[in-house]
Order: C-alpha cells, then structure tokens, then sequence
C-alpha cells in the first residue's frame, strides 16, 4: 500500500522476516530486485492501524493518548487550518477558563484536543510551533518533548 505523508510517498507492508509492518520512503528507492518468494497479502488492515497516528512511525505499544494543548494566538488559525491529526479538536470557549485556572498558560490562546498515539512524527509536529505550542497532557508526552528539549539545548551550550 502506498501512503503519503509530509509531501512524500511510502510503500507499506508486512515484512515476513521481520514479522512487523515496514515502511520505505519511496523517493530513495535506489535498487530493485526480483526475488522468486511468492507473494502474500498482508493480513493486518493498515488503514484501521494507521487512523490514530501521525504520518508512518508504529509505536509498538499503538496506546492512543488523549492530548491537550495549548496553542498562542499567532498559531492557533494555522493550527486550526491544517490539523496535526484528523481527531483535532478546540475546546469550546466556555470551558477555557477552567484550563486557564489549571495551567500555567500565557493570555490569549486557544486550547485543542488530540487522540493519537506519540510516535515520532507527532512529537516532531508539535515541537515545530516551538513556544508558540504547549502540550499540557498527558505527562508522558511532556516528558518526552522535555527530553527532546533538553538535548537541544545541550547542542547550544
């Protein structure tokens, strides 16, 4: 099955060796061989393994999280006009001032909801609205993206 993501093409399918779905961007395809192993359907529903996942990486655990964040004015229309997952939604205005009251939030701003699993593509997503983005939950997620915060400002050090 072919998949797109970010403005490229990915041939996905079940590898038999390594008894997992792989995934191989297309565009560095260099070498094609013909092999003389029959070919078999690939037995897992990718488009059902695929609905709760930003771009191509599996997690191996596939837990879908619920995700709150917090967007700056500056972001929130573009946020709002290209999501980061199908299941984005905004919190209704009404309910704002009670995250506001629960978070450590700067003024302004809207708040959106996720139903994804955290795989790479995802984090790489949300990191790229820098501070203009806060993820608020779940705490492993933000775990994750300190992490990730971390090591790149060690590289500035």
């Amino acid at each position: 099955q072919l998949k797109q993501y970010d403005e490229r093409f990915y041939l996905v399918g079940w590898n038999h060796s390594s008894r997992r779905i792989d995934h191989f961007p297309v565009d560095r395809i260099e070498n094609l061989s013909y092999v003389k192993i029959k070919y078999k359907e690939c037995r897992v529903n990718l488009d059902d393994r695929y609905k709760d996942v930003v771009g191509v990486t599996l997690p191996p655990e596939g837990e879908v999280l619920r995700i709150l964040f917090w967007v700056s004015d500056l972001d929130a229309k573009y946020v709002m006009s290209r999501p980061i997952h199908i299941s984005q939604s905004v919190v209704p205005q009404e309910d704002e001032q009670i995250l506001r009251e629960s978070y450590k939030v700067p003024n302004g701003g809207r708040f959106f909801y996720l139903h994804c699993a955290n795989n790479y593509e995802l984090r790489r997503e949300l990191l790229s609205y820098l501070n203009g983005l806060v993820v608020l939950e779940p705490r492993t997620l933000r775990e994750d993206l300190k992490q990730i915060i971390d090591n790149i400002s060690k590289c500035y050090q």
